[in-house]
């Protein structure tokens, strides 16, 4: 074929098909409908991670506005959207309306999607409430009267994602009371909080000091000492007997004046009052936590240094039996210049033998002590030594604690108080209270009222109040450490003095210590417990680290760490409450009871709540809080903590 031939040729078959092509004839033609948006509105949205579906489509939606689900539907497409996930952080509850049908000839715009946050009552549990009148209160606001023990719900509800903060409005009356709140703040999640506790005891008044006391008195720079027997109505009165020695000459004399203590949370701890007798300056005392020991120090300025310690009576028909045991001991007195740490072995039938570590003046020596006794049946006590004058006080009503008093005429004044032992597997841990002590020493011319705090492992923390020759310190603090022997013996030892010995009771509710180093003046003190706790987290100390963008959190690692909570003591211990701040939640798992036995332990699920107020990048201290006490009604309430650390940085 020519080239001519074969371009005409090609030129027909293109017009051919152009043709065709272009023909409406035929039916052989196709077209492409037209499509269109599905979606709508969102209104109210204020949490993370919300979803829409339609089918097999999600939809993420992080803000209000108008949507679009599915961009190419054909009209006569059913479609059907409904919420995938529901939002959190806060949580809350969407409804699609609208959100079904079919598409038409135009975009489908009229989906309506309305969320609204969801609320929860704050609530919990009250107990020990005997008094009437307690009104609490969440976030400042909106008073709800309680008035009875058991569960509580706060109205109105509190909305996720927004903080709560229980508190007291008005306390309990009628009698008056003081009630603690714990896990009482945090944030609302996606569930009613009954966590919050709130135990309520009885403040600390003067019925509590109720009773009949044999106390032993030293003071006046050395030269008088005393065994009085006090009674204390409940009421704030005072009567009761004195017999006197002032330096050998004994007198006797009746005895008059009042008591106060002050009312409060603070006194729920410290139970401090003041004993002022007829004719002479007030006296600062503590009670034991027990309320069988008392001891009391001249701190009034202008006065001279004075101690006292009283046990409480009340039992009848007490025998000599009742001081069966070993009793740890201390002694002062002898021109002001003497005292002692003695190890005592009552028999129960009427015979003292022990050792005494004595201390003249600075100089030391063991001298043996032996003699006789004897308890009457009110409980007061005579002690007679081999070739010694008698002493005579009295032992309380537990039979744990003795006093004694040098009465006898023409000898010099002295005080001795014991405390009984009797275990055998002591350590550091069983003195884990703070203690009001009681100390007399310096030549006659140094006393003081000590509040120290042994910490379970060894170390002391406090504070002192002195009177020196009647010049009164203002608090002063003290660190320092001791150690338990495993048979009760004590040894208390400071930065700045010689160490101080002596022993611990078997309840380890008292212990009493002496100076014996060679070349310091005698001198002894008496600790009561007037708080106690015995628990502790392991570990001490836990971190997060978490992620931020701009100030707002994103996720921390880990999620949740553990915590365990052990009541190390001997004792019961009632866990009344658990709390965090630092923006955490805590989750306790179930084997954590309200009540630890001994060696019990129980586990604290702590994570990390993600609140939407902002958290730039840098670290942050926080506690994790255990509100425990070792007694059914509480009169103390010890917050022990776990230090938290977040660090926040920018991912």
């Amino acid at each position: 074929m020519s080239r001519w031939n074969a371009v005409r040729w090609f030129g027909v078959i293109l017009g051919s098909l152009l043709a065709a092509g272009c023909s409406g004839g035929g039916g052989g033609g196709t077209s492409i409908a037209p499509t269109y948006s599905v979606g709508g509105t969102v209104s109210g949205l204020a949490g993370s991670g919300f979803q829409l579906i339609n089918g097999s489509k999600l939809l993420p939606l992080s803000a209000n506005g108008t949507f679009t689900i599915a961009t190419a539907d054909a009209s006569g497409t059913a479609y059907n959207i409904g919420v995938a996930t529901q939002p959190q952080l806060p949580y809350q509850h969407c409804v699609v309306s609208n959100g079904s049908g079919t598409v038409g000839s135009a975009p489908v715009t009229s989906v309506s999607v309305v969320c609204t946050t969801l609320t929860f009552n704050v609530g919990g549990v009250v107990s020990g409430l005997v008094g009437s009148g307690l009104v609490l209160v969440n976030n400042g606001g909106d008073p709800s009267p309680v008035s009875g023990n058991g569960p509580f719900a706060l109205t109105p509800a509190v909305a996720s994602g927004t903080t709560y903060s229980v508190g007291i409005s008005s306390p309990p009356i009628n009698p008056d009371q003081t009630c603690i709140v714990t896990n009482g703040t945090g944030w609302m999640y996606d569930s009613p909080v009954t966590t919050v506790g709130v135990s309520c005891t009885d403040d600390f008044t003067p019925m509590e000091v109720s009773g009949t006391y044999s106390v032993v008195t030293y003071g006046g720079a050395g030269q008088i000492d005393g065994v009085w027997s006090l009674t204390f109505d409940g009421a704030g009165n005072v009567t009761g007997t004195e017999v006197q020695n002032n330096a050998g000459a004994v007198s006797s004399a009746a005895v008059t004046g009042s008591y106060a203590v002050a009312t409060g949370a603070a006194n729920i701890t410290n139970r401090g009052l003041t004993i002022t007798l007829a004719g002479s300056p007030a006296l600062t005392a503590n009670l034991s936590l027990d309320g069988n020991t008392l001891v009391m120090s001249q701190l009034t300025s202008g006065q001279k240094p004075g101690i006292g310690v009283g046990v409480k009576q009340g039992q009848t028909g007490l025998t000599n039996q009742n001081l069966d045991g070993t009793y740890a001991v201390v002694s002062y007195g002898g021109a002001a210049t003497v005292g002692s740490v003695a190890t005592l072995t009552f028999d129960g039938s009427g015979n003292v033998n022990g050792s005494a570590l004595q201390n003249n003046g600075g100089t030391l020596g063991n001298i043996p002590v032996s003699g006789t006794y004897a308890v009457s049946a009110d409980g007061v006590l005579t002690m007679t030594p081999m070739g010694g004058a008698s002493l005579t006080g009295g032992v309380s009503a537990d039979g744990n604690t003795l006093v004694l008093a040098q009465t006898t005429a023409g000898q010099s004044p002295a005080i001795t108080v014991g405390i009984k032992q009797g275990q055998s597997n002591f350590s550091n841990l069983d003195a884990h209270a703070t203690y009001a002590v009681a100390s007399y020493d310096g030549s006659g011319t140094d006393g003081g009222l000590w509040t120290l705090a042994f910490d379970g492992s060894g170390g002391i923390s406090g504070s002192v109040i002195g009177n020196s020759a009647g010049v009164v310190s203002s608090a002063n603090n003290f660190a320092g450490t001791y150690a338990v022997g495993p048979g009760g013996s004590l040894t208390v030892s400071s930065p700045s003095g010689p160490a101080l010995n002596g022993g611990l009771s078997a309840q380890g509710t008292t212990f009493v210590t002496g100076e014996t180093t060679t070349g310091h003046p005698a001198g002894i003190q008496i600790g009561v417990p007037v708080n106690t706790f015995w628990a502790s987290f392991s570990p001490s100390n836990i971190r997060f680290t978490c992620q931020s963008a701009g100030n707002v959190l994103l996720s921390c690692t880990p999620y949740t760490q553990a915590i365990v909570l052990k009541n190390t003591g001997t004792a019961t211990l009632y866990v009344l409450g658990i709390s965090s701040n630092a923006g955490l939640s805590l989750r306790p798992t179930n084997n954590c009871p309200a009540t630890l036995s001994p060696a019990q332990s129980c586990t604290v699920e702590v994570s990390v709540w993600l609140p939407a107020a902002p958290k730039k990048a840098g670290s942050y201290i926080g506690n994790v809080v255990v509100l425990v006490n070792t007694v059914a009604n509480p009169q103390t309430a010890v917050s022990l903590h776990t230090a938290v650390l977040m660090t926040v940085k920018a991912p």
